[in-house]
């Protein structure tokens, strides 16, 4: 079983059947069927092949580790009342677990176990750290419709207890109740789905960034451009014109390619630009 994921040029795949690394954090998982949580298997967004071209990106000395755990894949398990999925997980050098609930009115309650640490930069870079923020990053896709808490250093029994009173505050008095949480194909759909969303939510702030960064620089070449006098009695001097126009675009792509990466973590922390997220069918149904 596959779900292909337009966002992302991956695609979710279901890997219960197939042999590999030992799961991650299995004490957690076993705290979850402790409580009542039924195992429902394993998934993973890329095959083999996908995640060690993906790792050529990174340092030599850490790749290996890094293949191991993204070979591992997600264990998903469902709660006993089938309100809630748990995807068990990790993020770089921290395990990383998340409950998530949808509501049949599309809205999604996530709760988070709290990084703590932060992500392992390709040897290409990412944007800036100058500027980033770890809790603001890993609750950058909550926006209308999609509620995300953090809870730091949780056992199973905390991370559950705390999703239910999250979801119980999203619901309210607004009438809704969780959607029935049964099967990995659901649970795969509903990862996909915020998946989706968060793709989403980093382009809009990426274009947003690139408008705030590049278009300054724009009209500031265009206007130095203009007012710089070229020549000297009138006759325009072509070469310096030429040389000086080469030169000033470089600059304003260089500039402004640095500008946007040490502004992009900052403004897709502002909520407001954020694409909400658009409700799904509620799992149960689809």
């Amino acid at each position: 079983m596959k779900r292909q994921n337009p966002g992302v040029k991956m695609v979710l795949h279901d890997i219960t059947a197939i042999a590999g690394p030992d799961e991650h954090c299995p004490e957690f998982r076993a705290g979850l069927e402790e409580l009542g949580w039924q195992v429902l298997g394993r998934v993973r967004l890329a095959t083999h092949d996908e995640i060690v071209e993906l790792m050529e990106n990174y340092d030599p000395a850490l790749a290996p580790a890094l293949l191991e755990k993204e070979l591992t894949g997600t264990t998903v398990l469902r709660e006993r009342d089938g309100t809630s999925f748990a995807f068990v997980d990790w993020f770089f050098r921290c395990p990383f677990t998340r409950l998530m609930t949808l509501l049949d009115d599309g809205r999604l309650v996530e709760t988070h176990e709290t990084w703590t640490s932060d992500p392992v930069e390709p040897r290409r870079g990412w944007a800036s750290r100058a500027l980033f923020d770890r809790r603001r990053e890993q609750t950058r896709s909550a926006t209308r419709g999609r509620s995300i808490v953090l809870v730091d250093d949780p056992g199973p029994a905390e991370l559950v207890r705390a999703h239910r009173e999250h979801v119980a505050r999203v619901v309210g008095d607004a009438g809704a109740s969780p959607a029935p949480h049964i099967s990995l194909a659901q649970a795969m759909d509903l990862f996909d789905h915020q998946l989706r969303h968060g793709v989403a939510v980093g382009r809009r702030a990426a274009s947003l960034t690139g408008l705030l960064t590049m278009a300054p620089l724009v009209v500031l070449y265009i206007v130095l451009m203009q007012v710089i006098p070229w020549g000297t009695d009138g006759e325009f001097a072509v070469l310096p014109y030429l040389l000086t126009s080469i030169g000033g675009v470089a600059l304003v792509v260089v500039l402004g390619r640095w500008l946007m990466l040490l502004l992009l973590p900052p403004v897709g922390y502002v909520r407001a630009i954020r694409p909400a997220f658009r409700g799904m069918a509620p799992v149960g149904t689809q």
